[in-house]
C-alpha cells in the first residue's frame, strides 16, 4: 500500500471516530449534562464552602442537675422552678456550646427580682439562670445565662419572655460576680447589667459591665463597659484607663435613655473630676456621642 493511501485510510478512520464520538454525545446529552453539575456540587463542596457553625444535636444522655435552682438565697416559687426546668430540659445545649463531648449540665439561679411596671398592676419576675458543663472551666471557658420573665396573674406566674443563653458568665466557666436589673427606656423598658472579670498577661486584671436588653426578638448586648482595668507590667503601647470608672443611665422621656460613663475612682458625682462620655442608642447598640 502507497504512502498516499494510508494517509487516506487515517483520515477516513479518524472521520469516523469524530462521527461516532459525536453521536455518543448527542444520545447520552442529558447523562452528561447531569454529571457535570454533580461534579461541580462535589467541587463547590471540597472547597471548603461550609457554614461557619455546624449544627450538635442534643444528646438524650445528656445528665442535668437542676437543684441549684433552689437556691436558699434566692427564694422562688416552685411553679416558676417547674416552668424554667421545663424550658432548660428542652434547649439544645450541645448545639449551644458547639461540643458533642456534653455529657452534663448544671444550671444554678443567679439573680431574681420582682418589680411592677405599674402600681396598680400586677408584678413581673425576672429570673437569671447560669449554666455551664464539667468540663468546661478552664480559663477563657465561658458559660451561658438565661432570662425568664413571668407576669402573675390571678394568683398564677405566667411565662411571658425567655431568652436561653442570651449572654456569658466570667472566667474560668464560673458565674457572674453579680447581676442588676435596671430601667433602661420609657414604658419601663428594662436592660439586665452583668459584672464579669478578667486576667491576663503582663498582671492585666480588667472587669465588665454588659449591659443586655431585648432588641426585636432578641435579647442582645447593647453597651459593654469597662469600669476597671490595671497592668502589673505597663505596656507602653496600649491606653487604658488605670483604675475604676463608673457609667450610669441618664433617664429621659426617650425610648432608649443615654449612657455616661465617667473616669474616676470614686463614686459618681458632680464635684468630681472625670472625662464624661455620652452614648446614645443607634437601634442596635449604644454609640458614642458629642456631649450637649
Amino acid at each position: 500500500m502507497s504512502t498516499s493511501s494510508t494517509d487516506k485510510l487515517l483520515i477516513l478512520n479518524s472521520i469516523l471516530l469524530a462521527i461516532i464520538l459525536a453521536l455518543i454525545i448527542i444520545l447520552n446529552f442529558s447523562k452528561l449534562k447531569k454529571f457535570v453539575k454533580n461534579s461541580e456540587d462535589i467541587e463547590e463542596i471540597a472547597s471548603g464552602d461550609y457554614p461557619d457553625t455546624r449544627y450538635y444535636p442534643n444528646q438524650d444522655s445528656l445528665k442535668v442537675d437542676f437543684e441549684s435552682l433552689k437556691n436558699d438565697t434566692i427564694p422562688l416559687p416552685d411553679e416558676i422552678i417547674e416552668k424554667i426546668t421545663t424550658e432548660l430540659k428542652a434547649f439544645n445545649w450541645n448545639d449551644k456550646f458547639q461540643t458533642e463531648e456534653l455529657s452534663d449540665l448544671d444550671h444554678e439561679t443567679v439573680f431574681a427580682k420582682q418589680f411592677s411596671l405599674d402600681p396598680k398592676a400586677s408584678k413581673k419576675m425576672i429570673v437569671i439562670i447560669f449554666s455551664n458543663y464539667s468540663g468546661n472551666h478552664y480559663h477563657v471557658a465561658r458559660g451561658m445565662i438565661s432570662l425568664f420573665e413571668f407576669y402573675k396573674k390571678l394568683q398564677t406566674w405566667q411565662l411571658t419572655r425567655k431568652y436561653l443563653a442570651f449572654g456569658i458568665g466570667t472566667e474560668n466557666g464560673m458565674e457572674p460576680l453579680w447581676c442588676k436589673l435596671v430601667r433602661i427606656g420609657k414604658n419601663n423598658k428594662y436592660a439586665v447589667i452583668v459584672q464579669t472579670n478578667y486576667s491576663g498577661n503582663s498582671g492585666h486584671e480588667m472587669e465588665t459591665q454588659s449591659v443586655y436588653s431585648e432588641v426585636g426578638c432578641s435579647f442582645e448586648p447593647v453597651f459593654e463597659f469597662t469600669n476597671y482595668e490595671h497592668y502589673e507590667d505597663y505596656p507602653i503601647y496600649s491606653e487604658y484607663t488605670e483604675g475604676y470608672s463608673n457609667m450610669r443611665i441618664v433617664k429621659s422621656d426617650k425610648v432608649w435613655f443615654d449612657i455616661e460613663t465617667k473616669r474616676e475612682d470614686t463614686q459618681w458625682n458632680d464635684k468630681t473630676l472625670g472625662v464624661v462620655k455620652r452614648f446614645v442608642f443607634n437601634g442596635k447598640k449604644y454609640a458614642e456621642t458629642n456631649r450637649e
